[in-house]
């Protein structure tokens, strides 16, 4: 591993392209870089050239602009062929797949005696599937974050606009996935979860409910895990909290309107359906669009379900090599090789690399820096590559819900900062995932700096009946907390009404 030093990066090269949903380490950015440089031109079958990638101290991605543009030129070129997107539909499910069984089996494997040399073969084991899943992030991803899928849809309905009421309502509603996700699914058991508790007083004790509750937490518990990060999944004590809380917040209410739209939402469909029955062409571009909208959130539920199994492995290996199980995610992978060989780390100071950390894969070489030094080169990365202007009062993004409303800010970098979100206030991230989904619910709105007409907020964001403005690039940069905002999702315009 080199030492990174900024001679080593010609930022007019490079753009920001995304915030992780939690916190970033060195292991998983140093996995995450190398599968992508070693797997990802492989995976996405293209001409395409090695991906290079940095990490930076504030959990942020960077991406060579000029093999990012050559990337999506091949992949917009490619998607025409309904058989290339088949192939990306069906791996993108198979590999997070082929990574849950992986852990799966090292897991069963460890829980008997293993010798060091036994565990070295399964972590290279693990690291090669865990690697060769990384790419399978981004594939269907830029399809979904660029509209290649989408665009292609819109431009197909706009001969038919004069017997549409809204061209982009229309596109909303005929992209919605038919296939229910799991965050789709939790809510339809979340609600039968409170909808008994609402009709018991002693729900708690009760033999029925926690029947229910076992099935929902066996589904659901790993939503706010997130892979290599030491972070609990969902208890008992923690659902039976939510469900009080959703009781009162008048959660059955809004699931009831919720369901009343989806059904008038089919209704629409049916009409327009009539309208363009006899375009062949247009519905098999519909049907693509809605399957990698199920596609790209179902990918990622594995992946997620698989994260949440790494903890038990993670432990081993800590204990193996005598250090704390925190610890192990400031590694990186072949510092995790070597400290399983000699039975202890050495040569790391983790003091160091707690304080700060950045990785990098650059022509087939693997970086990083720590300490103070890293945030130094990640700062100074941050300030050349930032939009300079962020003095405005008002930006635009694409409306993925529509409606108009106002409220005030509430910026949320990770899911736990959503937890804060008070009823009426506007939910403001980078992204969202399923652990950002009791908030969405409280949120009067939703701004995110990334994301597609297919994206997690998108769909949930219709799905609730929220106002959403997606692919912003800098509504986290350019709002704070407690600004009056107005979103304009028809337009897909944010209004700054007061600054304070």
């Amino acid at each position: 591993m080199w030492k990174l030093r900024k001679e080593d990066i010609n930022l007019s090269n490079w753009d920001f392209e995304f915030r992780q949903r939690n916190k970033n380490c060195v292991l998983m950015a140093d996995l995450h870089c190398r599968g992508l440089y070693y797997n990802l031109k492989e995976e996405i079958k293209l001409d395409i050239d090695r991906y290079d990638y940095i990490f930076t101290n504030f959990d942020k991605g960077y991406v060579n602009r000029y093999k990012k543009n050559k990337l999506l030129k091949l992949l917009r070129k490619a998607s025409i062929d309904s058989e290339y997107l088949k192939y990306i539909f069906k791996n993108s499910l198979i590999k997070m797949q082929d990574l849950n069984q992986t852990i799966d089996y090292i897991n069963l494997k460890i829980k008997a005696p293993v010798k060091n040399n036994e565990l070295i073969k399964f972590w290279e084991k693990f690291e090669k599937s865990y690697m060769k899943a990384m790419p399978w992030f981004y594939i269907p991803w830029y399809l979904s974050e660029e509209n290649i899928l989408t665009n292609r849809v819109k431009n197909m309905l706009n001969k038919y606009v004069k017997d549409l009421t809204d061209l982009d309502e229309a596109l909303g509603i005929l992209i919605f996935p038919i296939k229910k996700v799991a965050f789709q699914e939790e809510q339809d058991l979340f609600f039968d979860l409170v909808e008994f508790a609402q009709n018991n007083i002693n729900f708690e004790k009760d033999k029925k409910f926690k029947d229910k509750m076992k099935i929902y937490l066996d589904k659901f518990s790993f939503f706010p895990t997130f892979y290599f990060l030491p972070i609990k999944g969902l208890d008992e004590a923690t659902l039976i909290k939510n469900i009080k809380e959703a009781i009162k917040n008048n959660f059955e209410a809004d699931f009831k309107i919720k369901v009343k739209m989806q059904a008038e939402n089919s209704r629409k469909i049916e009409k327009l359906m009539q309208v363009i029955k006899k375009d062949k062409k247009l519905i098999k571009s519909i049907e693509l669009a809605r399957e990698l909208g199920y596609i790209l959130t179902a990918s990622v539920d594995k992946a997620h379900k698989a994260g949440s199994k790494f903890d038990p492995f993670l432990r081993k290996l800590a204990q193996i090599m005598s250090i704390k199980r925190e610890d192990i995610i400031y590694m990186t992978s072949e510092e995790i090789k070597n400290g399983l060989k000699n039975n202890k780390v050495s040569g790391i100071d983790f003091k160091e690399r707690k304080v700060g950390q950045i990785c990098a894969f650059l022509e087939g070489k693997s970086f990083a820096e720590f300490g103070d030094k890293a945030i130094e080169i990640s700062k100074w990365i941050e300030t050349s590559t930032q939009i300079k202007n962020l003095n405005v009062s008002e930006f635009k993004g694409q409306s993925a819900s529509k409606g108009c409303v106002y409220g005030k800010v509430r910026i949320a970098f990770f899911p736990k900062d959503s937890y804060e979100l008070k009823e009426g206030e506007v939910l403001v991230c980078s992204m969202t995932s399923p652990d950002y989904v009791p908030a969405m619910k409280r949120a009067k709105a939703i701004i995110t700096d990334e994301g597609g007409l297919l994206s997690h907020a998108a769909i949930m964001s219709r799905e609730f009946g929220k106002p959403c403005i997606i692919g912003t690039k800098i509504a986290t940069k350019i709002l704070k907390d407690g600004m009056m905002v107005e979103v304009d999702a028809d337009k897909g315009i944010v209004r700054i009404i007061n600054k304070k």
